[in-house]
């Protein structure tokens, strides 16, 4: 996410929300906590939810995200 926020001439700290999806809501501390260092002390609006499957064999997270060019 953050290589295609700079060449889009953005970057994480411009990110206002972001949406989570996960194949096993029991990965979400481990995926928590790459988050927060991601995003330090900036942490954009984000939901989580659990879902059924992700399009791509062996994907456990997706996530999109929402950010401005300054």
């Amino acid at each position: 996410m953050q290589t295609i926020l700079e060449a889009a001439g953005s970057g994480l700290q411009h990110v206002l929300r972001c949406g989570v999806f996960l194949m096993d809501m029991g990965e979400f501390t481990t995926m928590n906590a790459v988050y927060a260092r991601m995003f330090g002390e900036h942490r954009p609006a984000r939901t989580t939810v659990q879902v059924a499957g992700l399009p791509g064999e062996g994907l456990r997270v997706e996530i999109d995200a929402i950010a401005y060019k300054p």
